[in-house]
């Protein structure tokens, strides 16, 4: 579901999604230091876990995240179209 850019630049890596940009922050080590989602306002995203701070946990971490927010939306208009 994300599309990723194939390089790290400024230690920042960018992913797209439907609903708008995804962006992992590394430190110098290439360690996962942050993930932020710009779905209309910025979250960010500490890893919690040793898996999370690679590219590829981070990676699937946010893909998580991107899914939460896809069901959370169907949820949000199977609701209206039920009210109206």
């Amino acid at each position: 579901m994300i599309k990723w850019s194939h390089k790290i630049e400024d230690r920042h890596m960018k992913g797209t999604t439907p609903f708008g940009p995804v962006y992992i922050r590394f430190n110098r080590a290439n360690k996962a230091t942050a993930m932020y989602t710009l779905f209309g306002s910025t979250h960010k995203y500490i890893p919690d876990e040793e898996w999370m701070e690679d590219l590829e946990g981070a990676q699937l971490e946010l893909e998580r995240i991107v899914r939460v927010e896809q069901l959370l939306r169907s949820t949000k208009e199977l609701t209206n179209n039920l009210e109206t």
